[in-house]
């Protein structure tokens, strides 16, 4: 069962206008300051709105150029300028389709932007119609300049005055229309301001019917007078300003009828519609006729006819050109949108549909029908041509919902369809995501963690999230708790240069919604010492035989620098031991327990990189103790770095960082062993992988100066 909607009484509602989707967006934006939402919210959106003003006053400005355009035949400049009003209508529409949440209770900002799309519309058909105008006029000319007017040169002249005629016709028309449009504008308050005035809009398209008028007047005196007509023939033009004509409107049209040499003024004439008389007419100066038949609403008219006009001359009765007209029904258009396509279950969606007619009126009082999910019901539109309902995301219910509209016509209204509106109702959810260093050498592990929740704050435990490097599948990481996880990727198989690492909800049920997270990496160049150094040894091929070469070659003396190098190494070593055996007599302790951190030391020191803590350690906490202690260990006796015996962790900290230690990896490892030595904390598995893992890269890294 569908819920109840709101607004008009039953059965139904209105559906809502839109002849054009730039308008369907503007279901609310703020005209006044003490609206419903609060008013910080209006602070947020006012600097947009102010953006939003300035553009449709840019728009302003753009038309009044493109108007000139028209009234002074500059019809490339008049696109030029149409093109920029088009321009900025478009951001305009953006901006306040993206505030729309925001500032969605102020109503009354849903008439802000249709008076500029309206009279953009206008004026582009408006440039269509002078841009065919000038041509019958030029055409018209040609024929005046000709000395007898016979044949096909006669066609051509009787085609373009009928164009003219009805191009005029139509032209008047849509002036009519941009007056409605610069008025609307006019009106448009802001903030009890009027910010799109003064302009003039309005005293630019009167100009332009000013201008029209002249052109019909010049063009008449063109044909009346300087045509040269065969003064043997005769003949009637028949035109009209529409050949699509719906139901309720009129037939508009016209014509010359000229008899035996000269224009007929004052003579009778017959407009017929497929053999019946339409109108009878009589002609005006110049031979010049018209007339204005009002389509019946009967659906017996409906179809294809043909018009034609004819006249009693000395020597029969003369006939124009058939001209094809089709009479149908009046097209209407029905949208429906929705104020957001994905929901949570206490978000609210709000459905609003329109009925309009081919001039973008609404339609009042007519019954419609909405399907939702497959069940439907019937609504009457408001006075306002629309129809709205709303729901929250619980009253939907979790999964994909589908909606839709129609209307099955009803005379004059032809039948139409929305689209159809897709609402998906799940749970928010987010993944953050930290790398404890973006940039790696190679052979290193990518470490870091993160944290998956819904609703913004509450933790997602025993959930899988998916980890693609580059888009290619790596390994899942499961969530603890907390909603935290943690990762170790191993980049062997990973080229240099740069890669992106996405972390995303893959595994999930249809009630949480999809969400991902990326960061960056860099894999560094491997960076080699150059020849003389072995194996790439001169002259020494690997064969056996070439090794005396190597001392007693052309050049040798590198191979001695070698041995005199590794005897100064090996006698300073023996230098240190001793001295270190000696402070460990003075001090009673054994060398090898010497330097030794408090706490729980790690088992197997000569381990370079241990896998896991020793199984026997009970807790987390005493494991990343473990692996941090470790660590410490082997810094000072295999890396020989200067830790003293009492320095705090964090003195250890930024000594390891001075020597060139990775920054972020060695913050990681102590705050880990911070909080499971220092702060009570309980820690977890994941927490001891992502300690072991700091531990490992601190271990590899090789380039620290020796300590002293």
């Amino acid at each position: 069962m569908i819920p109840r909607h709101g607004g008009a009484s039953p059965p139904g509602r209105k559906l809502c206008i839109s002849a054009l989707a730039l308008v369907v967006v503007l279901a609310a934006l703020p005209f006044a300051a003490d609206a419903e939402i609060p008013h910080e919210n209006y602070d947020l959106a006012s600097s947009d709105l102010d953006t939003v003003i300035a553009l449709l006053n840019s728009s302003v400005r753009s038309s009044e150029e493109a108007l000139r355009g028209f009234y002074s035949e500059d019809l490339e400049g008049a696109t030029q300028y149409l093109d920029r009003v088009g321009a900025v209508l478009v951001p305009a529409e953006s901006i306040l389709s993206d505030i729309e949440d925001v500032v969605g209770s102020y109503e009354e900002l849903n008439a802000l932007l249709p008076p500029f799309v309206d009279l953009y519309g206008a004026m582009e058909t408006f440039l269509g119609h002078e841009t065919g105008l000038l041509d019958a006029v030029a055409s018209i000319v040609s024929s005046s300049e000709l000395e007898n007017l016979t044949g096909e040169a006669l066609v051509e002249a009787l085609d373009a005055i009928e164009a003219f005629n009805s191009l005029i016709v139509q032209m008047n028309h849509t002036i009519d229309e941009m007056l409605v449009h610069a008025h609307a504008i006019d009106g448009l308050a802001f903030e009890d301001s009027t910010p799109f005035v003064p302009n003039d809009l309005v005293e630019l398209i009167e100009q332009l019917r000013d201008k029209v008028d002249k052109m019909l007047t010049d063009v008449q005196e063109i044909i009346e007078g300087d045509i040269p007509w065969d003064g043997d023939i005769s003949f009637i033009i028949l035109w009209v300003s529409d050949t699509s004509v719906h139901l309720g409107e009129s037939i508009v049209g016209g014509g010359y009828v000229f008899l035996s040499g000269a224009f007929a003024e004052g003579h009778a004439a017959e407009v017929d519609m497929d053999g019946d008389t339409l109108a009878n007419v009589t002609t005006g100066s110049a031979g010049r006729f018209a007339f204005s038949y009002p389509v019946p609403i009967d659906e017996t008219w409906l179809g294809a006819h043909t018009l034609t006009a004819s006249a009693e001359a000395v020597n029969g009765t003369v006939a124009s050109e058939p001209v094809a007209i089709t009479i149908s029904l009046i097209p209407t258009t029905l949208t429906l949108s929705a104020d957001k396509a994905l929901l949570g279950p206490d978000e609210r969606v709000r459905l609003v549909a329109g009925l309009k007619d081919a001039e973008g009126s609404a339609l009042p009082d007519f019954e419609c029908s909405f399907v939702l999910d497959g069940e439907g019901e019937t609504f009457v539109t408001d006075d306002d041509g629309s129809a709205d309902w709303s729901w929250t995301g619980a009253e939907l219910g979790f999964g994909s919902h589908m909606a839709s509209a129609s209307f099955d016509g009803m005379i004059p209204y032809a039948p139409s369809a929305s689209g159809a509106v897709t609402i998906q109702v799940d749970i928010h959810t987010n993944i953050t995501l930290t790398l404890f260093s973006d940039k790696l050498r190679p052979g290193y592990y990518i470490v870091g963690d993160g944290r998956l929740v819904s609703n913004d704050s509450d933790p997602m435990p025993s959930r899988q999230v998916s980890l693609y490097v580059d888009d290619e599948f790596i390994q899942y990481a499961r969530t603890g708790a907390d909603g935290s996880f943690a990762f170790s990727i191993s980049t062997d198989n990973m080229t240099e240069g740069a890669h992106m690492l996405r972390a995303s909800f893959d595994l999930r049920e249809p009630i949480w919604r999809y969400s991902e997270a990326e960061e960056g990496f860099v894999i560094l160049s491997k960076t080699y010492m150059d020849y003389p150094f072995f194996p790439w040894i001169p002259g020494w091929d690997v064969g056996f035989g070439d090794i005396p070469y190597l001392f007693f070659g052309e050049n040798a003396y590198y191979t001695w620098l070698l041995v005199v190098l590794g005897v100064a190494v090996a006698v300073k070593a023996m230098q240190v031991r001793k001295a270190r055996r000696k402070e460990a007599v003075d001090d009673g302790t054994s060398p090898e327990e010497e330097g030794m951190p408090e706490g729980i030391l790690a088992e197997g020191l000569d381990m370079v990189e241990p896998d896991r803590a020793p199984e026997w350690l009970p807790t987390p906490n005493e494991k990343v103790v473990w692996h941090y202690n470790h660590m410490i260990s082997f810094l000072r006796r295999r890396r020989r770095v200067g830790i003293e015996d009492n320095m705090t962790h964090w003195e250890v900290a930024r000594l390891l960082q001075s020597l060139g230690y990775p920054e972020n990896t060695t913050k990681n490892a102590t705050i880990l062993f911070e909080k499971a030595f220092y702060s009570g904390a309980t820690m977890s598995e994941a927490d001891v992988i992502l300690m072991g893992s700091s531990a490992h890269m601190l271990k590899r890294v090789g380039g620290a100066r020796p300590a002293g």
